[in-house]
């Protein structure tokens, strides 16, 4: 996010460059992570 890059997007473009990939959801104060997909992230 932090390079305005859509992640599903990006992913793909990297397609067989893509080695390990480690995806997190935080909630919207910032404070605490939850489920992927669940908050702002």
């Amino acid at each position: 996010m932090n390079q305005r890059e859509y992640p599903p997007i990006a992913i793909h473009k990297l397609n067989s460059h893509l080695m390990n990939l480690h995806v997190r959801d935080i909630d919207p104060c910032m404070r605490e992570y939850v489920p992927i997909g669940k908050d702002v992230m």
